[in-house]
């Protein structure tokens, strides 16, 4: 998995080890990117196959094939990379790629399906799930029809039940008898249960390292480091998805909430108050103004017009009054999108500044809600970065774009000297700043300390550059894309 922004941004990855726990909405992101992959891979065979390649007709070509398959939210980069890509160069890719994934998705789907067809206690389960497992829409779903099944059937513990007997199937005592075991049985079972389901699966064993801790190194890279114990020893079960590879799942009863269930989010109280000082918006409207309508004082010609003629003031002419009404309509309309768009933004501001004053002042019950607030203070930081310019480049990671911001501009114009001047004054350095964005990315590993940092700066980032802004970007900026 890589750091959501930088992935989203497009500018480049930066790979980190994290678990492939999957959710619901996980679940139908990582679908759809299948399809676009199945599309592509689809289409560079086609390409595969023309003794030469018009790019730019390729590249329209594809954007309509994802726009007929709905997948607009993906780009035609990938396409184009390929395409600059020597016949040499995409042979080898296509190989890797494409024949080769292929080739090792048959090999998964005979080598781990088999199971004990003669256990009755397998048998038994699959019945009682039948319904969940032909309602499941996707491959997630049936999934979790195994994986939610021992949740709620069965007992986690460190001492399970043994019965009296000495001749027995362990797995068909688990499933049947004692309902009761560690992660092994939840594992095993889990294993055999999604193959019996038709569903490529393999049981695991190592540790979980949960209490990880981190340090800056010589280079200046941020590294985890967590001291894995005997008591640390975990068995699990990873499932093999066609275009995404093995991907962990979760069985044992006692970890199912931390890793499937979100929290739904908190609406902000109804009347966020808080001591943010926030840059004055001197040209934006308040909630209780009305934009003043000037309009042609007629009054006092009508009254002339109906002493001197009354017959033409009498004279009632339906067309005027249409468009006039048309106008008061569309006015009226118009007023109407403005206050509404007006308020989602001041609620996404009144949001973000109430995140803030939690991040310094507030304190935090549920870890849940504490990385929430340090997800919103991380992508608020980086989206006014972006705003101001600062976006990482092709194949730039992290600390390095960090450490470029951090240094004087080459060859820069005043307003750029200008701006490295401000970014200098605030409390702390983006290097700082974007060490911390990543150990909450990868690792969701923030200190109290570390949250109140990311408030401060984010503070004194919005104070520094928001009244810099010029007028049309303000209003782009906060009133459309909500951003600052």
């Amino acid at each position: 998995l890589t750091s959501g922004w930088f992935n989203l941004k497009k500018a480049y990855t930066a790979p980190a080890v994290m678990p492939s726990y999957y959710t619901a909405e996980y679940a139908a992101q990582a679908d759809r990117v299948v399809e676009y992959y199945k599309l592509l891979a689809d289409y560079a065979n086609e390409l595969q196959q023309l003794p030469s390649i018009n790019s730019d007709e390729a590249l329209q070509t594809f954007q309509n094939r994802l726009h007929t398959a709905g997948l607009n939210e993906f780009s035609t980069d990938a396409l184009s990379a390929y395409l600059k890509m020597n016949k040499d160069e995409r042979a080898r890719w296509y190989s890797r790629n494409v024949r080769l994934v292929s080739e090792y998705s048959a090999y998964v789907k005979e080598h781990y399906a088999q199971y004990p067809t003669e256990s009755k206690a397998i048998q038994q389960i699959l019945k009682e799930i039948a319904p969940q497992l032909k309602a499941a829409n996707t491959t997630h779903d049936r999934i979790m029809a195994v994986i939610d099944y021992l949740s709620q059937n069965y007992t986690y513990t460190y001492t399970p039940t043994k019965p009296d007997r000495e001749n027995y199937s362990a797995l068909d005592v688990f499933l049947t008898e004692t309902k009761d075991g560690y992660c092994v049985q939840f594992a095993s079972a889990a294993t055999l249960l999604l193959r019996a389901a038709g569903i490529p699966a393999r049981y695991v064993q190592g540790y979980v390292a949960d209490a990880t801790t981190s340090r800056i190194n010589d280079d200046g890279e941020l590294e985890y480091y967590a001291n894995v114990r005997d008591s640390d020893a975990h068995a699990w079960v990873e499932v093999y998805i066609d275009g995404l590879g093995w991907r962990t799942y979760e069985a044992t009863s006692v970890y199912y909430e931390d890793m499937y269930y979100i929290p739904p989010e908190e609406p902000l109280p109804p009347d966020v108050t808080t001591s943010v000082t926030r840059p004055p918006i001197t040209t934006s409207p308040d909630s209780t103004t009305r934009p003043t309508v000037t309009t042609p004082d007629i009054t006092e010609e009508i009254v002339t017009e109906e002493v001197e003629q009354p017959t033409v003031a009498n004279t009632v002419d339906p067309e005027q009054l249409a468009r006039i009404a048309i106008g008061f309509a569309v006015l009226a309309l118009l007023f109407a999108l403005f206050f509404w768009q007006y308020k989602r933004a001041k609620k996404v501001s009144d949001g973000r500044a109430y995140y803030i004053e939690r991040s310094v002042y507030g304190s935090f019950e549920e870890k849940s809600d504490f990385d929430a607030v340090a997800g919103v203070l991380c992508d608020s930081i980086l989206e006014i970065h972006s705003i101001l310019g600062n976006r990482p480049g092709l194949g730039e990671f992290p600390t390095e774009f960090a450490r470029r911001i951090d240094a004087p501009p080459k060859n820069a114009t005043r307003r750029q000297k200008q701006r490295h001047a401000r970014l200098s004054m605030l409390p702390y350095t983006f290097s700082e700043i974007i060490l911390l964005v990543q150990k909450h990315e990868f690792g969701r590993a923030l200190t109290r300390a570390d949250l109140e940092i990311l408030g401060t700066y984010l503070r004194s980032l919005i104070d520094s550059e928001y009244r810099k802004l010029p007028f049309y970007k303000k209003i782009w900026y906060r009133y459309i894309r909500f951003m600052i």
